[in-house]
């Protein structure tokens, strides 16, 4: 009986530690798998203090890009501000391999971040009124206050000012059942957009609509 007991408790015990090193083995490769598909580094990963002597890589009247190295990275990374008038930090954020598009045209600086999506994401930053807009996907063009981005959940395109959220206008189309159908858009005036789409057979059309 003696042997028996003795048998099943080191049965167990061989179980119970091939159990703990198989999980332990899952998690080793869960988290390298996401550290090896990171793209975007959020403000609490790394920090501008991290960086080793960052250099300037582009800079405007209210924005500033720095690109350096970092203690929590091998790879380049680049730091970027948003800044007011009295150049106070309005938004700010860092990024690993991806160079930030920022540009700055009449007070309006467009940001785009790639963030390993198709399009990435796009912010706005106004600085005759000091607003910030909301984080937009899909967006293809910017005029002034305005701009035009793709509704993949209701299949249209909608011109919004991404400060005060007014919608100006809502346009549809003959889409094909692709998740981005649209893949070209510019404003023609104040009130007319044009853009390239992909139709319900799959062909490449283009038209140009007043909203």
């Amino acid at each position: 009986m003696k042997k028996l007991f003795c048998f099943v408790f080191v049965f167990f015990l061989a179980f119970f530690c091939f159990g703990c090193n198989r999980e332990e083995s899952d998690t080793d490769l869960s988290t390298s798998e996401a550290e090896s598909n990171k793209t975007y580094i959020s403000y609490d990963d790394i920090k501008f203090e991290d960086l080793i002597d960052p250099k300037v890589y582009s800079q405007d009247a209210h924005y500033i890009v720095y690109e350096s190295m970092s203690e929590k990275s091998d790879s380049i990374c680049y730091w970027y501000k948003i800044i007011d008038d009295n150049k106070n930090t309005v938004s700010e954020g860092g990024t690993e391999f991806q160079i930030p598009e920022i540009k700055e045209e009449n007070g309006i600086v467009a940001i785009h971040i790639n963030s390993g999506t198709l399009a990435g994401y796009y912010r706005y930053y106004d600085s005759a009124g000091n607003v910030l807009s909301e984080n937009y996907l899909n967006v293809f063009a910017l005029y002034n206050k305005k701009i035009c981005y793709f509704d993949v959940n209701d299949k249209k395109l909608v011109i919004e000012n991404p400060f005060d959220k007014t919608v100006y206008g809502e346009i549809g189309a003959d889409f094909s059942s692709r998740v981005f159908p649209v893949y070209e858009a510019e404003f023609l005036s104040d009130s007319e957009i044009k853009f390239s789409y992909f139709n319900e057979k799959d062909e490449e059309a283009s038209t140009s609509v007043f909203f």
